[in-house]
């Protein structure tokens, strides 16, 4: 912990390192400052504040009863780093400059909105180059090679898939629509003829095209087909479950789908379902009556 000249800190404040404090800070009774902090010169952490992984640049006043992390605070504004937005507080209760204003207000607020301005576009490269990565992570499993699973020349009729149970899961698997992969669904159910979705925002009879990655679950490669939604139900937790009739596979991708049913560690969903049954549960296999 660095502590400049003149800074009154509380007997019953609470300072963790490793924290910079500058000259002329007060920080009052019950505040707490948490390591990786920066509190600039002449700024004043008020009664039962707290302060962490923040930066509080100079001359700031912090309210009382005020939590602060992962942020940047400069008088009135706040950017908050996690989510990389930013606000004009207007209550001075809570956040302030402690200066003297020495200029109108419109000037003000045109200053606090170009300093706004000035570290959105610093830090802009910081969250371009996660949000990137984390886009292209996700991407990776829709090359060019993968998209040659779906010609439809290719593709299994669906009276040929031979008429399957329905597992559950016991432990969820990432399943990616290949329109919004950066959407984060899972499956709970599955079977040769359907899935269960958990996540997906969706309507009865819109169609999909599906991507699973199943390699850090069971010994098989990437599954790719197009499915129908069969019904859509809210779970009382709040998620929402939507049923999928696969419409369209090609043979690889149905030789894994059965590897991983084969493979994987499942139950019988008649016993201990986690979703209604899918419409695909109930076809008929040629030549059998309906």
């Amino acid at each position: 912990m660095w502590v400049g000249h003149h800074t009154v800190i509380s007997s019953s404040a609470g300072v963790e390192g490793p924290t910079f404090v500058g000259n002329h800070v007060h920080i009052g009774p019950g505040a707490t400052l948490l390591g990786d902090s920066v509190v600039g010169d002449g700024t004043i952490i008020d009664q039962d504040a707290s302060v962490s992984a923040s930066v509080v640049l100079p001359n700031t006043y912090v309210g009382t009863e005020l939590y602060i992390t992962d942020s940047i605070v400069t008088g009135r504004f706040l950017m908050v780093m996690s989510i990389g937005v930013w606000a004009s507080i207007s209550d001075r209760f809570l956040l302030t400059d402690i200066r003297d204003p020495v200029s109108l207000p419109a000037i003000r607020h045109l200053l606090d909105r170009v300093y706004a301005l000035l570290l959105a576009v610093a830090t802009f490269p910081i969250w371009f180059v996660k949000g990137l990565a984390r886009v292209m992570k996700r991407k990776t499993f829709f090359s060019e090679e993968h998209r040659g699973w779906f010609r439809v020349h290719e593709a299994i009729p669906l009276e040929d898939m031979r008429r399957s149970v329905r597992f559950t899961l016991r432990k969820p698997l990432p399943i990616y629509d290949t329109a919004k992969p950066e959407e984060e669904l899972l499956v709970r159910d599955i079977s040769e003829q359907g899935v269960c979705v958990e996540g997906v925002l969706t309507r009865v009879n819109n169609v999909k095209t599906f991507m699973v990655d199943a390699k850090e679950f069971a010994p098989v490669g990437p599954i790719a087909f197009s499915a129908r939604c069969r019904w859509i139900r809210r779970r009382p937790s709040g998620e929402n479950l939507a049923g999928f009739e696969i419409i369209e596979i090609s043979p690889a991708s149905m030789a894994e789908i059965r590897r991983l049913i084969d493979s994987i560690n499942v139950q019988d969903s008649s016993s201990d379902s986690l979703c209604e049954p899918c419409a695909s549960d109930v076809l008929h296999p040629p030549g059998r009556a309906k």
